[in-house]
């Protein structure tokens, strides 16, 4: 809720008070989703120094987010920002962090978090060999431990690249 608040008062202009209320919310799941929406909500309005800045949080916030499989997602969504904000090295660094929290909770003791992990990692695949590197979201895809993501990432990264008229 105070997630929704936030992004609405930076709809309108109010980046102090969304920044406020960003404060207030407890978890760190939800305010780091929370100061991406409002990063990406910057991005579209051209305030690219001030989103920069929101993303650089959003990541440091993430980081720290409970469960690993929510660390890569969190921090696989900050990365795709950066991209759209033309900071692709950045957004490469991010991607690392996003694939080694993932890899990490991908050999867990807890069947849920590597299958969550496992997914983080698939859309993490394409999301790179969208962002134009199938080579490294092939690799990635090939490492995933589930069977069946492992095959959704390379059938989604071979269809990117079919439809790109794209080859390896």
């Amino acid at each position: 809720m105070l997630g929704k608040v936030a992004v609405a008062l930076t709809d309108v202009g109010e980046w102090d008070k969304a920044r406020e209320v960003v404060e207030k919310i407890e978890g760190r799941y939800e305010r780091a989703e929370s100061l991406h929406e409002i990063a990406n909500r910057l991005i579209k309005s051209e305030q690219l120094e001030q989103a920069l800045s929101v993303l650089g949080e959003a990541e440091r916030v993430a980081g720290e987010a409970g469960e690993l499989w929510q660390r890569a997602e969190l921090l696989c969504r900050v990365a795709r920002s950066f991209l759209s904000a033309n900071k692709r090295d950045q957004a490469e660094r991010i991607w690392e962090r996003a694939i080694l929290a993932a890899r990490l909770g991908e050999n867990s003791n807890q069947a849920q978090e590597s299958v969550d992990c496992s997914s983080v990692l698939r859309e993490i695949a394409e999301t790179i060999a969208w962002a134009g590197n199938p080579e490294k979201a092939l690799e990635i895809a090939k490492a995933i431990k589930s069977a069946g993501k492992r095959e959704k990432a390379m059938k989604a990264i071979l269809s990117l690249l079919d439809q790109n008229g794209d080859e390896l």
